[in-house]
């Protein structure tokens, strides 16, 4: 296969779940300039191992397992590095760094904070919704409940989201 195909081949599937694969990142990395750099991370693994995806295969579960161990290469990298020199300067280290970027996202750090402060049961739904792609009718079916209440929980949890937002971008403005 030419390798202007095989680009626009990987783009195509890469495209589709760069959402997903993004927040499935962010759960599992705790703080949003490490999440970034594994995602850029796992973004290079894909591309470089693309020829060992099997065409018609999930694309974003054979993703999510390459993802999966970038992720735990990146525990186990920061286990070191917090016995190394101490996990008070690398919560220094990372401080600085998130100052120094420019490239931070306002609007996803606000979503990292607002995420954490859902309940667990809000955050099992977005869970299942997004991160697993299940549909409204199969976490239903999961939670033994309608389709339309979990329609409204999603819609009430996107308003949570939404408001907290709002709030963390507004507080920042003023600089409290």
């Amino acid at each position: 296969m030419p390798a202007s195909e095989k680009t626009a081949e990987f783009l195509a599937e890469f495209h589709v779940c760069e959402r997903r694969l993004r927040a499935y990142v962010r759960c599992q990395v705790q703080r949003i300039q490490d999440a970034e750099e594994v995602y850029q991370e796992i973004s290079a693994v894909l591309w470089t191992h693309y020829d060992k995806f099997q065409p018609g295969s999930n694309f974003f579960s054979w993703a999510c397992e390459v993802a999966r161990r970038q992720v735990l290469a990146n525990h186990r990298h920061r286990r070191r590095m917090a016995e190394l020199i101490g996990s008070e300067l690398l919560d220094q280290i990372a401080v600085e760094m998130l100052k120094e970027s420019e490239s931070a996202d306002p609007r996803a750090e606000a979503l990292c904070i607002c995420l954490e402060k859902l309940a667990p049961y809000s955050v099992h739904v977005l869970r299942e919704r997004y991160y697993r792609d299940k549909s409204s009718a199969q976490i239903a079916a999961e939670q033994n409940c309608s389709v339309s209440a979990v329609q409204k929980t999603l819609k009430r949890i996107y308003k949570v989201l939404h408001d907290c937002i709002e709030s963390v971008l507004s507080d920042k403005e003023a600089g409290r």
